[in-house]
């Protein structure tokens, strides 16, 4: 009851307000309300987008470990694997491999693998050119997808695979 005489008073003809300064009180409740609606819209779609990276860091990881048990089931298999050419983690049979056929989307990522020729320094540091080590590839994990609003985003991870065990 108080609140509403209070208001009564304010705008009251008495106190020289009248329907210009109500309308422009009314305009600004509104677009507070509308301020905050679109701050917390904002924080759901960081909240998905947030989710949807973390998804997407696990997707690349496992396509570095599927890489890495291709590397560790047949070193001379792997190393015949294009090079700069994406393939795709498929589960096959019991096991894991990868595969030149893109399987489509998993949920709404797409998730591929890079390998690529290594050289060396004089030095025998990794280099951008030199000599190229037949025993180390560098491979490249890549997971893109579409967020809501169609915003394109990917995470690339990258490592180098050894032939850790030696020619057999």
């Amino acid at each position: 009851m108080k609140i509403l005489k209070a208001l009564k008073k304010v705008f009251s003809r008495e106190n020289g307000l009248g329907m210009i300064e109500m309308f422009v009180v009314l305009a600004l409740i509104i677009g507070t309300f509308v301020a905050m609606l679109q701050l917390a819209m904002f924080e759901r779609r960081s909240q998905v987008l947030a989710g949807q990276r973390i998804k997407a860091t696990l997707l690349t990881e496992q396509a570095l470990e599927v890489t890495r048990s291709m590397r560790d089931k047949d070193w001379d298999a792997f190393t015949a694997l294009s090079l700069d050419t994406p393939y795709h983690p498929v589960f096959s049979g019991n096991d894991w491999d990868l595969s030149l056929t893109n399987p489509g989307p998993t949920d709404i990522y797409t998730i591929s693998v890079q390998l690529s020729e290594v050289f060396r320094d004089g030095a025998g540091d990794i280099a951008g050119s030199g000599t190229s080590d037949p025993e180390t590839r560098e491979a490249t994990a890549t997971v893109s997808w579409t967020a809501p609003g169609g915003d394109a985003n990917s995470i690339d991870i990258s490592t180098y695979f050894t032939n850790w065990r030696g020619h057999q």
